[in-house]
């Protein structure tokens, strides 16, 4: 699959904070089949002047991985995420199953993730639990989603797009299986590239991307205008 572009100018009259968000994934917890709304991180942030001349320009790619990290504090709106580890995950196929990950956590509070057999549904993602995972030594263990973005050099970063909380208790939950919402957001809105955000309040002033309803468009020109609308076009 090719690379997207997302192109961003402000014309808004004033200097603008830009991020660009997914929508929060769907998830099942362990084998009690308990599905609810997990949270999203900022995937991409820019400040931009107002008439900025040169756009601000970010390239998706197809790829997603599985991620684990940490927080300093108690996940929540406003608390920003350490990347630990991130591996490549395989949507398989209608009759291959998808990529399992093992999460424990080391001597060191951080996580650990492994690869494991692939038991996961087509196109998600199951982490299995192990052990203790509450928090330890000021690190709240996290994991979730990434999707790569191009940088100018061709190679690929791998930045989270979403997140859960580890459970504390792997006994009564010992995995989870997540669906990627692939529906990227640009917002108007202050905050910092691995953010926890509210999605609500985020897409307030926002532009949803819709490239799988653009004949094979490769790139999205996003303009924030002076009336506070923002306009999306496909080329």
């Amino acid at each position: 699959m090719p690379d997207h572009t997302i192109s961003v100018v402000n014309h808004s009259g004033r200097k603008q904070k830009y991020v660009i968000i997914p929508a929060p994934p769907m998830m099942t917890l362990g084998s009690e089949n308990k599905k609810h709304e997990g949270g999203c991180l900022v995937w991409h942030a820019k400040e931009l002047d107002t008439d900025n001349k040169e756009p601000w320009e970010t390239s998706t790619t197809y790829q997603l991985y599985g991620w684990v990290g940490t927080t300093a504090e108690k996940p929540g709106f406003g608390v920003k995420v350490t990347s630990i580890d991130v591996n490549e995950a395989d949507p398989a196929t209608p009759t291959t199953p998808a990529s399992t990950f093992g999460l424990t956590k080391n001597e060191t509070g951080d996580p650990v993730m492994t690869v494991k057999e692939k038991t996961a549904p087509m196109d998600m993602v199951r982490f299995d639990f192990g052990g203790d995972l509450s928090p330890s030594d000021g690190k709240y263990i996290v994991y979730g989603m990434a999707k790569g973005n191009r940088l100018p050099d061709q190679t690929v970063g791998k930045r989270p797009f979403a997140y859960y909380p580890a459970p504390t208790d792997t006994n009564s939950v010992q995995f989870a299986v997540m669906a990627p919402v692939i529906q990227l957001w640009v917002c108007a809105y202050d905050a910092e590239e691995g953010e926890i955000v509210d999605f609500t309040d985020a897409i307030q002033t926002a532009g949803m991307l819709r490239f799988l309803n653009t004949d094979g468009a490769l790139r999205a020109n996003v303009e924030h205008r002076e009336d506070g609308r923002i306009v999306i076009t496909y080329e």
